[in-house]
């Protein structure tokens, strides 16, 4: 039996039903496809980033709101993971023109990778030292995408209360940064 309504669907995959999850997927994969290829440009990244929208689809089921616009909640996780993307393609971009024109040694990818791995290492240090709630916050906004609204349905806490939590982690985030000499690397690299 096909199920073609769509609130029946998003309600069925909260349940952790595979068909409708499948059903889903076959309605809105070519158009978030397209959407995607529209920014990036790339065949193979736009499949990728429609295969990380439905990954993230299926580990946050159970918190979709079947009352609102799922194809909305689709293309704002794929605005999510494109800027994400192409935040961290500008920043590498970046370090590599910082690099060469400041003739640091950079003829090995090792040695960029081992600069980028640690400053990755802090960051997640200095988010894993923030208060769980905080963190949590953190963590639904900037990895799994979700807007303040979302956030603070999910939590059930209300938005300013996000918002303040948002802040925090953000001025926390920065003055560590700013204290361990990792910001004026970022900074570096940014702003050539």
């Amino acid at each position: 039996m096909k199920m073609k309504n769509e609130c029946q669907l998003i309600t069925k995959l909260r349940e952790g039903d595979k068909r409708a999850f499948k059903e889903l997927y076959l309605n809105y994969a070519d158009k978030l496809f397209y959407f995607s290829l529209k920014y990036t440009q790339n065949k193979d990244d736009a499949n990728e980033i429609v295969q990380t929208i439905f990954l993230k689809v299926w580990e946050n089921r159970s918190n979709i709101n079947p009352e609102l616009s799922f194809n909305a909640y689709l293309i704002q996780i794929g605005k999510n993971i494109i800027y994400r993307q192409y935040q961290k393609r500008e920043l590498e971009r970046k370090y590599q023109l910082y690099s060469k024109e400041h003739q640091v040694a950079t003829t090995h990818n090792t040695e960029e990778y081992i600069i980028f791995s640690e400053l990755e290492q802090k960051t997640r240090d200095y988010i894993g030292s923030m208060p769980e709630k905080r963190k949590q916050v953190f963590m639904l906004s900037r990895v799994e995408g979700l807007s303040h609204e979302q956030i603070a349905e999910k939590l059930g806490i209300s938005v300013g209360t996000v918002k303040q939590h948002m802040n925090k982690a953000l001025k926390t985030l920065n003055n560590k940064m700013l204290h361990d000499g990792l910001l004026i690397v970022i900074f570096c690299a940014m702003n050539l």
